[in-house]
């Protein structure tokens, strides 16, 4: 699912196979943030930020609590930082 904002892309996608352990992984992710707090993810989600040049940030985001889905109002963006709610999990911000 993509959220625009300003000139920027951010994508969210659901990754239930995703392993942080795994070199096989579909798609690879340039930082892994784990909320898990050592326990196993439930939920993995891949953000992806892509500019207007081409450029494209990434990272996955691993954690508990049960799954759930990526929806219309998984994210919100105000300014450079894109905040995400989980039901299970605080809201977590990250700066795009």
């Amino acid at each position: 699912m993509d959220f625009k904002a300003g000139s920027l892309v951010v994508s969210l996608a659901d990754e239930p196979i995703y392993d942080p352990r795994s070199a096989d992984n579909p798609r690879t992710y340039r930082a892994a943030y784990d909320f898990t707090k050592g326990h196993h993810a439930s939920s993995r989600y891949g953000v992806r930020c892509r500019e207007p040049n081409g450029d494209e940030h990434s990272c996955i985001l691993l954690a508990g609590g049960g799954g759930t889905d990526i929806h219309d109002h998984s994210v919100s963006i105000v300014g450079e930082h894109c905040y995400g709610v989980r039901s299970a999990n605080p809201i977590f911000t990250r700066r795009i």
